[in-house]
């Protein structure tokens, strides 16, 4: 690769933020001065590593705010985390018969 530059420890540690805050592929590009096809050949598993960390570090701050008490906090993690999802109810037709006695009839 001619002039293959990497980036200096300072910038991948900004690239590293942004990338866990969610910044896309060509943002950071602009941020690295490189082209999209640059930094994904480049900082490919580093940048699946930075995602990672930050959907976990938002993962762990959705918990805390939920154990907190935040009712609408703990209702999303419940129902994404743990399927627990709004149930549908059926209710049942009467039972017509007992033990073989017509209720119709009765």
């Amino acid at each position: 690769m001619k002039n293959a530059q990497i980036a200096p420890p300072t910038d991948l540690a900004r690239l590293e933020h942004y990338a866990q805050s969610g910044a896309t592929d060509a943002e950071l590009a602009d941020l690295a001065g490189l082209t999209e096809k640059q930094l994904r050949r480049r900082y490919r598993r580093q940048l699946r590593q930075w995602r990672a960390a930050g959907r976990c570090y938002l993962r762990a701050a959705q918990f805390k705010t939920a154990l907190k008490g935040n009712a609408p906090m703990l209702t999303w993690l419940g129902k994404h985390e743990l399927q627990q999802g709004e149930q549908e109810t059926t209710i049942a037709e009467p039972v017509k018969t007992y033990i073989g006695i017509d209720l119709d009839a009765v």
